[in-house]
């Protein structure tokens, strides 16, 4: 993920899913995504995202089920 306007972060080296351990990578993202989250204020929160119609709450409801 990132901000509008600055460059994208690299990603990580493909993982081979038949031996790659996913989970720190995963544990990664959820640290970076928490820390940008709690700096949003309730105007972030209502800020259109890159999916067309849904704002930055609709993209953090839908990662946060349980069917993600």
């Amino acid at each position: 993920m990132h901000r509008r306007g600055s460059p994208p972060t690299p990603s990580p080296k493909a993982l081979d899913p038949r031996s790659a351990n996913p989970f720190p990578v995963y544990d990664r993202e959820i640290t970076r995504l928490r820390s940008h989250l709690r700096g949003l204020d309730q105007g972030g929160w209502l800020a259109g995202s890159h999916c067309r119609g849904w704002r930055v709450r609709d993209v953090v409801a839908h990662l946060s089920t349980d069917e993600v």
